[in-house]
């Protein structure tokens, strides 16, 4: 039996988006050479980058490929040099007066697949993602004006048991590589993270979104909304009806 709730449910979906470049709220780039050490591993590395592109980690040559009887090397992507487990790359920076004046955070893009973070000898936390950036808000307190060193340890390993025929895990799409991909840089802190974002159903059906204070000085960013109205197994339609994209 169909219900009016069930034919009829309407949302509002707001979405945050920044207008400007990516880099609009970079404050220093990350990329440069990082010294890296791991097991049986010592040498530098230029970040974004992989083990793999500095020719670091255990040689596979073509006979290597060859003479492997495991055909979950077959038919797959294998990289000439690999590394599974822990390392650390570490790099010393210098900010300035301007760059220090603001809450920062470190950014990776892409990590495979975990990571910690420590800044002047002072642990910053971890994170595990294959899929989304890696950000680390960095206190006021570490990120003075002068020199600084930044130590990230990363592992690869295969922490939750993934197949091996996993996408994003495993030969099959993309290797297991071990490194930083994509954008890498300290960034200004964005509001938006202490944004504190939940869902009502009123009579209007509308998505509550409470920012903090000081978000109108955001500038680059600006709020999304649409409404969805569909219905819900409701023959002979059963039609979903498009959102409509409306600013406020």
């Amino acid at each position: 039996m169909r219900t009016s709730s069930a034919k009829n449910m309407f949302a509002a979906v707001a979405v945050m988006s920044t207008v400007a470049a990516i880099g609009a709220n970079m404050v220093k780039s990350l990329a440069g050479e990082w010294r890296v050490t791991g097991e049986n591993l010592t040498g530098v590395v230029c970040l974004p980058g992989t083990l793999a592109d500095a020719k670091l980690g255990s040689h596979m040559t073509a006979a290597d490929w060859e003479a492997d009887t495991d055909r979950r090397s077959k038919g797959a992507l294998t990289r000439e040099y690999q590394y599974i487990g822990k390392a650390v790359y570490e790099r010393e920076i210098t900010l300035t007066e301007e760059e220090a004046r603001y809450p920062l955070e470190l950014v990776m893009e892409r990590v495979m697949l975990h990571s910690e973070l420590a800044i002047d000898g002072e642990a910053l936390g971890s994170y595990d993602s294959l899929a989304t950036e890696h950000v680390y808000p960095i206190p006021q307190k570490i990120t003075k004006a002068g020199r600084h060193t930044i130590r990230l340890t990363l592992d690869n390993s295969n922490l939750y048991d993934f197949s091996c025929w996993a996408h994003s895990y495993g030969p099959v799409m993309q290797s297991v590589w071990h490194g930083v991909v994509g954008e890498f840089a300290l960034r200004r802190q964005s509001a938006l993270r202490k944004a504190r974002v939940f869902a009502s159903w009123p009579t209007n059906g509308r998505l509550v979104v409470e920012v903090p204070e000081g978000f109108e000085n955001l500038g680059n960013v600006k709020l999304w909304k649409c409404e969805v109205g569909r219905d819900v197994l409701d023959p002979p339609k059963r039609r979903v009806r498009r959102p409509r994209p409306t600013k406020f």
